[in-house]
């Protein structure tokens, strides 16, 4: 997560959603009392104890919220970027089986069991992405989506809105995955559905595999 007390914005950085791109765009601009928080490439932690030992850059905005004067949250400009339920939880797979070959010799296997360890559901990379940008009631919280499939095109939005030149989105951080519907199948598909439903319609993504 980003808060630039500078140019008043927030950017909720969701997992496996080209995150990393919009810090190293958005990192140029930030002024030294902003604040950043994440341990990937660069270690960075807010100033603020209870959110540092958190110990990752996935914070959600229930969790800053509280931290922010009501004038600041409600002022401020919030984003974030989201990801086709499908395509993220591929990525997903792909990527904590980086160092083996599991993916490419059975994905589909490999996929279901990661649905069906209960023990996955406590990951933060594995998490839903509404739950990052959502309020206790369950409703949206944030002021602008952007989406992974146009991602150039709605950060340019964003440097628009926040007043900031624009910039190209580097690629970072990325895995080379199979199309989606090349590794699916019916059963599949319906775990996934019923694992991240609140984001098929919390973002307007169809539950088709295109």
């Amino acid at each position: 997560m980003i808060v630039s007390f500078h140019h008043r914005f927030i950017f909720v950085a969701i997992p496996k959603t080209a995150t990393h791109a919009f810090r190293v765009a958005l990192r140029p601009h930030l002024a030294p009392r902003d604040w950043e928080q994440c341990i990937l490439f660069e270690k960075k932690f807010f100033p603020v104890e209870t959110l540092a030992q958190v110990g990752h850059g996935h914070i959600s905005c229930q969790q800053v919220r509280p931290l922010l004067l009501p004038s600041m949250w409600n002022e401020f400009f919030k984003f974030c970027t989201v990801r086709n339920p499908y395509d993220r939880f591929l990525s997903y797979c792909s990527f904590v089986n980086r160092d083996n070959d599991k993916m490419l010799s059975e994905p589909l296997g490999t996929m279901k069991k990661i649905l069906q360890d209960k023990n996955t559901r406590h990951e933060i990379l594995f998490r839903p992405q509404s739950e990052f940008v959502i309020d206790e009631e369950g409703q949206l919280t944030v002021d602008y989506i952007c989406k992974f499939e146009a991602l150039q095109s709605h950060f340019d939005t964003v440097c628009s809105r926040l007043h900031l030149p624009p910039t190209s989105l580097q690629r970072i951080n990325v895995l080379k995955n199979r199309p989606a519907s090349s590794v699916y199948d019916e059963e599949l598909r319906g775990m996934v559905q019923e694992e991240y439903r609140r984001d098929f319609e919390l973002f307007s993504y169809s539950m088709a595999l295109d």
